[in-house]
């Protein structure tokens, strides 16, 4: 089970991916920075918050997963 520092960890890596690609799309669509970065903050905001939520509650989800120790070859 995932730690919360590494949950946050992973959701701030994977926004960061996120926030590019809003910010490049809307850019394209709009040809303006300010509403670019308005969408990408609104849009990042909530998506940060609902990926912690995720990734906490699959924590808690057993399914598909064993108690065996990974081997190494």
């Amino acid at each position: 089970m995932d730690k919360n520092v590494r949950s946050i960890a992973k959701t701030a890596t994977w926004r960061v991916i996120g926030i590019g690609t809003t910010l490049g799309v809307t850019y394209l669509l709009t040809g303006s920075i300010g509403i670019s970065l308005a969408v990408a903050g609104v849009r990042e905001g909530i998506a940060i918050l609902g990926y912690f939520i995720h990734e906490r509650i699959w924590n808690r989800v057993r399914w598909g997963t064993t108690d065996e120790p990974i081997r190494k070859n």
